[in-house]
């Protein structure tokens, strides 16, 4: 009897210890700070739209820097907060076991761009395909909404109206 009093007793310890430390692991991971952060650009090969800059700007301003606590960090605003740049087609951010902030960046690619009829380039062309992009008058009222990236310069499709 008293045997499987101390085998019940034993094995309780045994269980409220490992929770014990469990939790004491998980505060602790909590209040360590993001040792690096790397930055990963995929999707685009022969242009790039964003660069790294670009990318760390944005989660800089979203609280996610070296030295920063791992639970004051916002993975998931920080994702959204790339993903609205036009450019970004999909973000994903996470810690690794050594507390480096990994984000992974898949870059929209266009699939052609417009020039006016003048032939301009600069902000009167416009990026069609998976981008959203500026006004362009089309005559009367109706537009098409892009959002260009006025830094980077591209090998492109010139389509010609002809009268």
């Amino acid at each position: 009897m008293w045997k499987r009093v101390l085998n019940i007793v034993l094995w309780s310890v045994l269980g409220v210890s490992t929770c014990t430390l469990l939790i004491a692991a998980m505060h602790k991971k909590d209040e360590t700070t993001c040792s690096a952060i790397e930055i990963e650009i995929n999707g685009a090969h022969d242009h790039v739209f964003v660069d790294r800059k670009d990318v760390l700007a944005i989660m800089q301003k979203n609280g996610a820097k070296k030295g920063e606590e791992i639970s004051q960090i916002n993975l998931r605003g920080t994702e959204d907060q790339l993903e609205r740049n036009a450019w970004v087609k999909k973000a994903e951010l996470f810690f690794d076991n050594n507390q480096v902030l990994h984000a992974i960046i898949e870059e929209r690619e266009p699939l052609a761009r417009i020039f006016t009829l003048q032939g301009n380039s600069g902000s009167a062309s416009f990026v069609l395909g998976d981008i959203i992009t500026d006004n362009l008058a089309m005559g009367g009222t109706p537009t098409i909404n892009m959002a260009l990236n006025p830094t980077a310069a591209y090998n492109t499709l010139k389509a010609t109206l002809l009268k």
